[in-house]
């Protein structure tokens, strides 16, 4: 009897202490100046970004987080917090450095602010797609044209860009469109009174909005357009290969991948396709191209002028790196980088007559493509009979190599730990496509027949006559 009391009571103070955080009320007010002053004096001691006294990175570490700690002081909710803390990470304008829920679970219990017009942003224009507010009559195709006297574009700019921190400009307005009128954020302006047009004739509608139980269950992430892909080979045309390749994650297939990519060279054409990827380990590319060309390491590797210092920290130290022993011992030299000094090389370009794969390789991309698949196209984009086709990419700057560590009770942050010396592609610059696809990125059997209509795909066959 003894042993089942001593049981329950265990069993009873580990699910209090487990749920300790969400179970009593939290001062959010106190909470978000805490976990912001921690924030700053991580990026200060260990981002390479403070050796370097990086504008933008230093503007927020300074005016930024003042802005920030003011904003705090007036929270009283669990919403208020977490966009006061996105509103400031974003603010330093890098992808890698972010702040994420710990719990996927934890956000769902604040309510949505929905108006019932689902919105989408296409050719230009914001357009209603769906409307399940039965008082308004919007007609499906009408144009969002201002909300509050304020211009759409604008509006969009100010009110939802400073929480969702969307990098690339130019996928700002078709990412963001879905937060118009639909939202969890208590700190920004919701529009009450907006202007649509369709076909000629403007009408002015007042907004009203229902608040009630997050449904979508991992908001706002499900909103966004990303295509959901698997890792795997797809055959298309008379002899094409189709590599699902969506993120750069080291597992038996990239393994498979890096080992057997030269019995691809037989194939005409080759799409590896990057849909959704949003990085990983330089490994999964470097290994599946070096088989598929038929270079070896050190040719690959000359390809590139950019070289990568890591600032030496015990925190950093603590990151899991497979060369993690090798920047300790630099570490116990007391230096501060590694390498210490850094040294510019001149790229040197492969030739086609010094690749075994004679193209035409396509590199399929779209909006999400960052960090290691933003390396990989470094690298690819020079090599003869290579393209890159789909949507243009997202951007990032030269600090790279994240490291993620829990901020508080209830989020995880990450930041950069390592610059990228001499990188060819300038900071916040994305990948322009050859061949952009207009149509829609999830459709995988119509993105096949396009590719085969590419002046590229045409020639093989046109070659075989």
């Amino acid at each position: 009897m003894k042993v089942l009391i001593a049981c329950l009571l265990l069993g009873i103070s580990g699910a209090l202490w487990a749920h300790g955080p969400s179970a009593k009320k939290v001062n959010w007010s106190k909470r978000c100046q805490e976990d912001l002053a921690y924030a700053k004096d991580i990026f200060y001691k260990n981002a390479p970004e403070a050796l370097d006294q990086e504008s933008t990175f230093m503007q927020q570490l300074g005016k930024g987080y003042q802005k920030a700690q003011k904003n705090c002081q007036s929270i009283t909710s669990k919403a208020g917090y977490y966009y006061v803390m996105q509103a400031y990470f974003h603010g330093f304008n890098d992808p890698h450095i972010s702040v994420h829920q710990r719990e996927s679970t934890w956000f769902q219990d604040v309510p949505v602010y929905d108006a019932g017009i689902k919105m989408a942003y296409q050719y230009g224009h914001y357009v209603v797609l769906g409307n399940t507010n039965k008082h308004l009559d919007l007609p499906l195709g009408s144009r969002l044209v201002d909300c509050d006297k304020v211009p759409i574009k604008q509006f969009v700019q100010e009110n939802l860009m400073p929480y969702y921190g969307v990098i690339s400009t130019s996928y700002a307005a078709q990412d963001l469109a879905h937060f118009i009128f639909f939202d969890k954020n208590p700190l920004r302006s919701y529009p009450k009174s907006c202007r649509f047009s369709y076909k000629g004739n403007m009408q002015t509608v007042k907004i009203t909005y229902q608040k009630r139980p997050d449904e979508a269950m991992f908001f706002p992430l499900n909103l966004l357009y990303q295509a959901k892909q698997d890792f795997g080979l797809s055959t298309f045309g008379e002899n094409g290969l189709w590599i699902f390749l969506p993120e750069m994650k080291v597992n038996p297939f990239t393994n498979w991948l890096g080992h057997f990519g030269y019995t691809m060279r037989a194939f005409k054409p080759l799409v590896i396709d990057l849909r959704g990827n949003g990085g990983g380990s330089d490994k999964v590319w470097a290994n599946l191209m070096e088989n598929i060309l038929g270079i070896s390491t050190e040719q690959r590797q000359q390809t590139h002028a950019k070289v990568d210092q890591m600032r030496l920290t015990p925190l950093n130290l603590s990151a899991p790196l497979s060369v993690i022993d090798y920047y300790k011992t630099a570490y116990k030299k007391h230096q501060i980088w590694e390498p210490e000094t850094v040294i510019k090389r001149k790229p040197v370009y492969l030739e086609a007559n010094q690749i075994a794969y004679k193209g035409p390789l396509y590199l399929l991309t779209d909006r999400y493509c960052m960090s290691a698949c933003l390396n990989f196209l470094d690298f690819t984009h020079h090599l003869p009979h290579t393209y890159l086709i789909g949507q243009d990419t997202k951007a990032d700057t030269p600090y790279g190599e994240v490291h993620e560590i829990n901020l508080g009770p209830f989020l995880s942050m990450q930041y950069p730990m390592k610059a990228m010396r001499f990188r060819e592609r300038g900071s916040l610059v994305p990948y322009k496509v050859q061949y952009r696809f207009n149509g829609d990125m999830s459709n995988t059997k119509a993105l096949k027949a396009w590719v085969l209509s590419l002046p590229p795909s045409k020639a093989i066959t046109q070659n075989k006559k």
